[in-house]
C-alpha cells in the first residue's frame, strides 16, 4: 500500500490534516480501512491491523526529493489519531518547536530519561510530561530497554523545524532591510537559508562592497543588474575582469538613471564594452534592487542588494541556495528580456 504525504514548507500536515494510522488496503482484510467517522482532534481509537508492509511517500520542501519511508505494523491493536482540523496542525508544529531540544536529543541515540534529565538540566517531572507528549504525538517512541529515541515522523518534523528556525532567524537579522524591499517583486523564503545578511554601516557601504568585490573576484562568469553606484570600486573589478579575460562571461543590465550618470564622466569604457565578445549590457528604466548571480567552482550564489528611495544601499544578503538561485536567474531573465540593448540604448 503507498500513501502519499505531503509535508509543505508553509504548513506541516497532510494537505491541512494529520492522519496517525496508514491502513492496509479494505480489499486485504474485507473491512473498512478507517473507522466509521474521523473523530474530533483529542479522540483516539484503537481497531486491529494486520502485519503488512506499508510504503509512506513524504515530499520535501527542500530537496523537492520524494522520498520513499516504509513502516511495519504489528498484528494486534494500533492506534489511530485523526486530526482533522488545522488547529491540529498548529499544534504539532508548536509541540515540535517547544520540544525542540528533546528531538534533537533523542534523534542521535536512543536515552532513558535520567540521561535526558542530565543532558537538559530539566526536572523529571519536566520529562515525563514532554516525553509524555511527543509519544502522543508519534514523534518518539520507546525502545525494547526502554530507552526513547524519534521516530520517522520526529525526524522529519525536527529537520522541518530546525530549517525554519534557521530561516526565521535570517529574516530577523535582515527585518531592516526587507522593508525597502518591493512589494510587486515577491522574494522566496528560499533567499533566507544558508543565507548571509549584511547591513550598510553609512551612505557608502565600504564592507558590502568588499564583500561583493571578494565574489567578483573569485567568480568566472556574473549576471546580473544594478540600479545605483557609490565609488565603492565594484564596477571597475567586473570591468577589468570582463574585458581583461576573454573567459569571463559577463551579462548585465544597468538601470538607466545609473547609466546617465557614468555618461557624465569617463568611468566605465562603454566602447570596449561593446566590443567584447564575452559580454553584453542592456538598460532598464527602474530596477527594484541590485542582482548578482556569480559562478564559482564551488557552485552559484545569489547576491541580492537592496536600495532605499534614494538608491542608498541598505544592505544585501547572499546565499547559495539552489531554489534562491534559480528565482534570481528567473528576475534577472525577465528584467533582461524587457530591457534595451546598450548599443541601441546609446544610439
Amino acid at each position: 500500500m503507498a500513501v502519499r504525504v505531503g509535508v509543505l514548507g508553509r504548513r506541516i500536515g497532510v494537505l491541512g490534516r494529520r492522519v496517525g494510522i496508514l491502513d492496509p488496503d479494505p480489499a486485504d482484510r474485507g473491512r473498512p480501512s478507517r473507522p466509521p467517522a474521523a473523530p474530533d482532534s483529542d479522540t483516539v481509537s484503537t481497531h486491529p491491523v494486520n502485519r503488512q508492509e506499508v510504503t509512506v511517500w513524504v515530499d520535501s520542501p527542500y530537496s523537492g526529493e520524494t522520498l520513499a519511508l516504509r513502516d511495519y505494523y504489528g498484528a494486534s491493536r494500533r492506534t489511530a489519531r485523526w486530526m482533522a482540523d488545522e488547529s491540529a496542525v498548529d499544534d504539532l508544529l508548536a509541540l515540535a518547536q517547544r520540544r525542540h531540544p528533546y528531538l534533537e536529543l533523542l534523534s542521535t541515540t536512543p536515552k532513558h530519561k535520567r540521561d535526558v534529565i542530565d543532558a537538559l538540566g530539566d526536572s523529571r517531572s519536566t520529562v515525563d510530561r514532554a516525553i509524555e507528549a511527543l509519544a502522543d504525538a508519534a514523534l518518539v517512541t520507546r525502545t525494547d530497554d526502554g530507552a526513547w529515541t524519534t521516530t520517522t515522523s520526529g525526524d522529519v518534523l525536527l529537520e522541518t523545524v530546525a530549517e525554519t528556525r534557521e530561516t526565521v532567524g535570517t529574516v530577523t537579522a535582515a527585518a531592516g532591510l526587507l522593508e525597502y524591499l518591493p512589494c510587486a517583486e515577491r522574494v522566496p523564503p528560499a533567499l533566507f537559508r544558508d543565507a548571509t545578511v549584511d547591513v550598510a554601516d553609512g551612505p557608502t557601504p565600504l564592507s558590502i562592497a568588499a564583500r561583493v568585490r571578494e565574489t567578483v573576484a573569485d567568480a568566472t562568469a556574473i549576471c546580473g543588474f544594478a540600479a545605483a553606484d557609490h565609488g565603492t570600486g565594484v564596477k571597475e573589478d567586473i570591468f577589468e575582469s570582463t574585458l581583461g579575460d576573454d573567459s569571463f562571461s559577463f551579462d548585465y543590465v544597468f538601470d538607466e538613471a545609473l547609466v546617465e550618470g557614468l555618461l557624465a564622466g569617463d568611468e566605465v569604457p562603454w566602447s570596449d564594452l561593446l566590443e567584447a565578445p564575452n559580454a553584453r549590457a542592456a538598460v532598464f528604466d527602474g530596477l527594484p534592487f541590485g542582482l548578482l548571480l556569480t559562478d564559482h567552482d564551488d557552485g552559484q550564489r545569489l547576491t541580492l542588494v537592496v536600495y532605499d528611495d534614494q538608491r542608498v544601499v541598505r544592505g544585501q544578503i547572499v546565499t547559495a541556495n539552489p531554489e534562491a538561485v534559480a528565482w534570481g536567474a528567473d528576475v534577472f531573465e525577465r528584467y533582461r528580456t524587457r530591457a534595451t540593448p546598450l548599443a541601441a540604448w546609446l544610439e
